[in-house]
């Protein structure tokens, strides 16, 4: 199903669950209605329970809530219940159902702690990245002497980002490799392009590089824009993780004690300062230096800009000239190691790359970032703000009320 519109919908329906589990779930979907027909409603009671308890036993692979909700939802449609029932067990019991949720979540969520590891994002999405290339986009055929392939990658925001690269002996990663120039682009300024660099540069690619005015800038040069697909023939590819490109939590943590070392956080100010809270704790990590990203900018507003209408284009996202971006990172020794982080390590990649192109000589994206820094609950954080989980019933109760009050109104009228 891979590059189909079923495929897509494959692979988000329950997010990163692997395939046996969704097939797990569609057959329970599909079973439920005629066990109901053959059986009747109790028993299809107690098989419904059984499922929604095996949701919850996987917690620590999948997150149970999707599946959770398709089965009660399911009930409602299928009569096992009905609407106004589910409403007033809902009323009853809310502290429970929110304790419920916040349980399963948490063990979700927090499952590389409970299990004793770092955060795995890293892996997973360097995993899923492999799959692409190796399973989806690129066959094995290594009776191929040459030719392109292309990998095409779907940012967080669908666009598309598309990766070329001849190659003369049909290798992508083995020392020779005669790898070719390698030219990432998307939209102007767009994070995911770097961040699609660096995992080409994790896997051993040695020329990979940006093109930051992406497809805009494209088309002002006045260059030829396609509209068709491109065919590509496939070639062999091995994937070799290259040790110096990333950093992951326990290096990170150990860096702390080390004075060579320096930590770049290129979130928000809020982010930084933990005020925009976007994970178990927000603050950041202790001696790092605040540079949003967007700083690399011409402009670094652009963006509220274009939703404000002040701006019609995305010229202002165009890279700053050299001698301003030196002035911009003056503060740090391009002589000593940075790790760049962010929220998940896709704004930090294009922060990277720019101070590798500005000279510094060994910097790290810190692909967990914040997501897994936070989540190591014993590493040290300044401006530290924990999420007060124990107010959102609370906010809840004072939801419930103002719509019982807009209820109330409605009905008076």
């Amino acid at each position: 199903m891979s590059g189909t519109l079923a495929g897509a919908f494959w692979r988000n329906f329950l997010g990163h669950a692997p395939d046996w589990y969704k097939w797990l779930i569609v057959g329970c979907l599909v079973a439920n209605p005629l066990l109901l027909a053959l059986a009747g409603p109790v028993v299809t009671s107690w098989a419904m329970l059984f499922e929604f308890i095996v949701t919850l036993m996987m917690a620590l692979r999948c997150y149970p809530l999707q599946p959770g909700g398709l089965l009660a939802v399911e009930a409602v449609l299928i009569g096992l219940t009905t609407p106004e029932s589910v409403y007033e067990e809902v009323v009853q019991a809310f502290p429970v159902i929110l304790l419920l949720m916040f349980m399963v979540a948490g063990i979700y969520f927090l499952r590389d702690l409970l299990l004793g590891s770092e955060p795995k994002e890293r892996g997973q999405r360097r995993a899923a990245l492999r799959k692409m290339i190796e399973a989806g986009w690129v066959e094995s055929a290594p009776e191929v002497a040459e030719g392109p392939w292309r990998a095409r990658l779907v940012t967080e925001h669908g666009h598309e980002v598309d990766v070329w690269t001849p190659t003369s002996d049909g290798t992508y990663n083995s020392a020779p490799y005669n790898l070719r120039e390698i030219i990432v682009y998307g939209d102007r300024g767009l994070p995911s392009t770097y961040f699609a660099q660096v995992t080409l540069r994790y896997f051993g690619a040695t020329n990979a590089k940006v093109f930051h005015d992406g497809i805009e800038g494209w088309r002002t040069a006045g260059q030829p824009v396609a509209t068709t697909p491109s065919t590509a023939r496939p070639i062999a590819v091995k994937l070799t993780p290259v040790p110096g490109v990333i950093s992951e939590s326990r290096e990170v943590v150990a860096a702390l004690k080390r004075a060579d070392v320096q930590f770049l956080d290129v979130r928000t100010a809020r982010e930084f300062r933990g005020e925009d809270i976007r994970a178990i704790r927000g603050g950041h990590i202790p001696g790092a230096i605040n540079i949003p990203f967007e700083q690399n900018w011409v402009d670094p507003d652009t963006r509220s800009k274009l939703r404000s209408g002040a701006v019609k284009d995305t010229s202002g996202m165009s890279l700053k000239p050299r001698e301003q971006l030196l002035k911009l990172y003056e503060n740090l020794d391009p002589n000593k190691e940075v790790h760049v982080y962010c929220q998940s390590g896709n704004r930090a990649s294009q922060t990277a790359v720019v101070l590798q192109d500005l000279g510094f000589k060994n910097v790290k994206v810190y692909d967990a970032s914040w997501l897994g820094y936070s989540s190591w609950l014993t590493a040290p954080a300044e401006s530290e703000v924990w999420t007060n989980f124990g107010s959102l019933p609370a906010a809840m109760r004072a939801i419930e009320n103002r719509f019982g009050e807009l209820e109330k109104q409605r009905a008076a009228r």
